[in-house]
């Protein structure tokens, strides 16, 4: 009976330091964050509202050379911008022909990461890059 109560002494004695570093233990910090913005590129699309001229909010694709047309302004280059920077340089080029103007520039659709499988298959295949196993309808 002494010999069993001091065995169960002894294992928790050693015991209860094992258990209290098992929970001081963190899940791995996630990597994958970054803290640079999305810079736009070619086949995004961008929705621009004008608080007080309605009648100029339009929704609009970059093109494949990185430019986009404003119905107020022209021609902006926008690829490798971020989205404020847009609002920004949107502004600049708005004031031309409005007063103060106040614009919201919204990041409707971009362009997700993706990779190509390729060689001895039967058709190319295009997958996203976040979740391998699903299949994109085209590249």
């Amino acid at each position: 009976m002494k010999h069993s109560l001091l065995s169960l002494a002894i294992i928790f004695i050693l015991g209860v330091p094992l258990v209290a570093h098992a929970q001081d233990q963190r899940p791995p910090r996630l990597t994958t964050v970054t803290e640079e913005r999305y810079q736009l590129q070619p086949g995004d699309v961008v929705e621009i509202q004008y608080r007080y001229s309605p009648e100029f909010n339009q929704t609009v694709t970059v093109q494949p050379d990185g430019y986009i047309t404003l119905e107020v302004g022209g021609d902006l280059k926008v690829a490798g911008m971020t989205v404020d920077q847009l609002r920004q340089a949107i502004l600049k080029k708005a004031s031309t022909r409005l007063q103060d103007p106040i614009a919201t520039v919204i990041l409707k659709e971009f362009q997700k990461p993706y990779f190509v499988v390729a060689g001895d298959r039967r058709k190319l295949s295009c997958f996203a890059k976040s979740i391998p196993t699903s299949r994109k309808s085209s590249c």
